[in-house]
């Protein structure tokens, strides 16, 4: 069936809204953990030298429906300095460790905290499907909890809530014990630790981002062309 300009449209009125507010309030479902609340590290450190890649090694996706199958998960921040800003691209292999590659982009940039830490930024989603380039109307709070403030080696990072949270590394491979120290700062702030996922890697060294692969507009156009609903993208559908 030959969808009209306006169903499109339509179609498409109704994704952004469903991810809006998926976005606004991304809330677990009833058997699993409550929210907490947490604040940013309360440690001075150069957001400049948090540029570059990370590579996740634990996670609770900010989005079920997008990140549930990740592998290789790597996300890189580069600093603008003319606009004063920071491009955040994530790349991860869906659904296996040679699966088509989603990749995904945010603009972000360094709040005025009273300390002067540097540790609580916001980012905003870019929502380009459809050929569409714009980022969400708002901004998302970004938390740095814990940080290697002299090597820069690791960062954890979350909602203020923990709905989302991320552990990452420079080394793509990190063993156990390595990372325990990091789980037990979280359970020490309030966030699950057991619910976070581990990221499958790849035994070469290569990380999802050294493929090819199309960005997420791209896995949202058929379900817009075809009048389908994303689900949300915090995992539950949104009630009419």
């Amino acid at each position: 069936m030959v969808r009209t300009r306006r169903q499109r449209d339509g179609a498409l009125t109704k994704v952004v809204r469903e991810i809006s507010s998926s976005f606004r309030s991304s809330r677990p479902a009833a058997k699993e953990a409550p929210m907490v609340k947490v604040l940013p590290a309360q440690v001075k450190i150069d957001p400049l030298r948090c540029m570059g890649d990370w590579f996740v090694q634990r996670f609770i996706p900010a989005s079920n429906w997008l990140e549930k199958p990740a592998h290789n998960g790597k996300e890189n921040y580069e600093y603008n300095a003319e606009k004063d800003r920071v491009k955040v691209t994530y790349t991860f292999n869906k659904g296996a460790l040679d699966g088509p590659v989603v990749t995904t982009y945010q603009r972000g940039s360094v709040c005025k905290d009273k300390g002067g830490y540097g540790t609580e930024w916001a980012v905003r989603p870019y929502l380009g499907f459809l050929g569409l380039p714009f980022h969400l109307p708002f901004s998302l709070s970004y938390y740095i909890l814990d940080i290697d403030p002299v090597n820069y080696t690791f960062l954890t990072c979350s909602a203020p809530d923990g709905s989302w949270m991320y552990v990452m590394t420079r080394a793509q491979e990190v063993d156990d014990a390595y990372l325990a120290p990091k789980l037990e700062k979280l359970s020490s702030l309030g966030l699950d630790a057991v619910r976070s996922r581990g990221e499958v890697k790849r035994s070469n060294g290569e990380g999802g981002s050294g493929l090819r692969g199309k960005p997420l507009f791209t896995l949202l156009r058929q379900r817009i062309t075809s009048g389908g609903s994303t689900g949300g993208l915090g995992g539950s559908k949104r009630r009419t």
